[in-house]
């Protein structure tokens, strides 16, 4: 159904996204070192992330969940230092936290796509692991 037929597509949006743009803390609360990072999507958004560095082969790409920000995972960053000694690259998606935009569905897509090709440059030779966790409470 188009967006302008659809009088459900608002109600949809805020049941569906709920960010949060306030940071609750950094990695460094956690004892990890970090940096910003400011990948650009397609269409010209500046999103947020940090980079977490570690020793491994791998680094996994954490995208949070409907609700909140990439801080509300710091003690999921340090689990994943600690156990596998992985980088960990946490982005926010558009609208969330410090990130540029609205969120959308195709929107996530993009920030997606995004976020790996910027993987991909800052480590080109680690292997890539994904954790996307878009569960929606009902």
């Amino acid at each position: 159904m188009p967006r302008l037929l659809n009088p459900f597509s608002l109600l949809e949006r805020r049941v569906l996204f709920a960010p949060q743009r306030d940071l609750r803390g950094t990695p460094e609360h956690v004892g990890l070192c970090y940096e910003d990072i400011f990948p650009v999507t397609t269409d010209g958004l500046r999103l947020h992330g940090w980079n977490m560095p570690g020793e491994s082969d791998v680094v996994w790409i954490i995208f949070h969940g409907n609700g909140g920000n990439i801080s509300v995972r710091l003690d999921q960053y340090q689990e994943i230092q600690r156990r596998y000694g992985a980088s960990v690259i946490a982005i926010d998606y558009r609208g969330y936290g410090l990130s540029e935009g609205v969120p959308s569905e195709t929107g996530f897509y993009d920030d997606s796509l995004t976020t790996y090709r910027l993987v991909r440059q800052i480590y080109p030779q680690k292997k890539s692991c994904f954790s996307v966790d878009l569960w929606v409470e009902q």
